[in-house]
């Protein structure tokens, strides 16, 4: 799906090569298909366009903390260096711009700097109030660098903000100490607050 998807959304930027839409859309197709450097290129080309799109900003940190993440870590510290300057951009734009914060987060925990990491996850969930996809995102980017508790803390304020069924059931099979939180959700029962 990705590649067809990639395929149209070539057609729509040799179109119109100053829209950005098409280009970040390819540039998640490239990042999906695990061609960081073409999406490094797309996102360049769009933050050309608009330099002050905390959207485009956060974009290019991710996939730069993507390559990073898969650089020997004798080689990563610039790709890091660049990820964070990308993400910090984003967050001086806009100080809720979830991705960048919960990415940050992710570069932080990838590289041992909890506390900074935790202080993000604080911010995190004072948005979450607003944005409830949030906690679910931030939960995922901490089981996949295999830190359990804090990935148990995100899913609580996930399934209390209603969290869907797919992803409750995903859960189910790894966080067995959530299971009467992901039971009271799948209920649709009010969810007790931790």
């Amino acid at each position: 799906a990705w590649d067809t998807a990639a395929t149209f959304l070539e057609k729509a930027v040799l179109t119109d090569s100053a829209n950005t839409r098409p280009l970040l859309n390819l540039a998640r197709c490239c990042h999906e298909l695990k061609l960081g450097d073409s999406a490094l290129v797309l996102l360049r080309k769009a933050d050309s366009l608009l330099p002050e799109n905390a959207q485009i900003k956060a974009r290019l940190g991710i996939v730069q903390a993507g390559i990073a993440y898969d650089t020997p870590a004798d080689q990563s510290a610039r790709a890091f260096a660049d990820a964070r300057a990308y993400l910090e951009r984003a967050l001086e734009l806009d100080s809720l711009q979830t991705e960048a914060l919960a990415e940050l987060a992710s570069i932080n925990l990838f590289l041992n700097r909890l506390g900074h990491s935790e202080t993000l996850l604080v911010r995190l969930e004072r948005i979450s109030e607003m944005r409830p996809g949030v906690p679910h995102l931030l939960g995922d980017r901490y089981a996949f660098l295999n830190h359990d508790e804090l990935a148990v803390r995100a899913y609580t304020l996930a399934i209390q903000n209603g969290l869907n069924t797919a992803a409750v059931q995903r859960l189910a099979k790894r966080y067995p100490e959530l299971k009467d939180l992901l039971d009271a959700a799948s209920l649709n029962e009010v969810v007790p607050s931790i």
